[in-house]
């Protein structure tokens, strides 16, 4: 089991956040000071609901981060093969804090799902990545890798440790799930198909 601290390059997406928040905050602001007699067009409408689901996305990663800088101590790999790998961020209370599951082919890496926990060691957000390559078809010539985020979900829990909420991304179709418990323990729950840029929306 290696030990190690966390990178250079994650501090600086720390502080990257830091610094880039405020500028889009103040992007928000001037939006909302158009005047009343103006005419909101959709197509603006829409732009803001997107930077407003980045700034919300953003705020998420950031508390995520700095949870695994406040509390990690190693990462111990679990799992290593030819073609797969699979690391657990621990916690310094021999916790997992995160979990990268990483597939090779040839040597390259061609997709890796993140999951975070939460301190009750429940999934709190998982997201699949796919690594990929673009190819002139003049020339034959590679340019990359570029990376695509794809499935990615996210669940909210009650105090008994029940989902209560699941935000889920799949196959271009964002949906949430509400769950609710009767006296015994029983379960119900609706189902919403919502618009991507809803997703953190409660």
């Amino acid at each position: 089991m290696k030990i190690l601290q966390p990178s250079a390059i994650r501090i600086k997406h720390f502080f990257a956040l830091c610094i880039l928040i405020p500028f889009v905050l103040h992007g928000h602001i001037a939006f909302s000071q158009i005047s009343k007699d103006t005419c909101v067009t959709q197509k603006q409408w829409q732009d803001l609901k997107n930077r407003m689901k980045w700034l919300k996305e953003a705020n998420m990663n950031l508390s995520f981060n700095v949870r695994l800088m406040k509390n990690f101590a190693f990462i111990d790999t679990v799992s290593k093969t030819k073609d797969s790998l699979v690391l657990n961020f621990m916690s310094k209370k021999n916790t997992v804090i995160k979990r990268e599951n990483q597939r090779f082919a040839q040597g390259s890496l061609i997709d890796s799902t993140v999951t975070q926990y939460n301190d009750a060691q429940l999934v709190e957000y998982t997201e699949r990545w796919t690594t990929f390559f673009n190819v002139d078809d003049s020339t034959g010539a590679f340019s990359g890798p570029y990376r695509l985020r794809g499935n990615y979900s996210y669940f909210e829990y009650d105090k008994e440790k029940r989902v209560t909420k699941h935000v889920f991304h799949e196959s271009g179709i964002t949906r949430r799930v509400l769950y609710t418990y009767d006296s015994t323990g029983r379960s119900s729950y609706q189902i919403f198909r919502i618009k991507e840029e809803d997703f953190w929306d409660n």
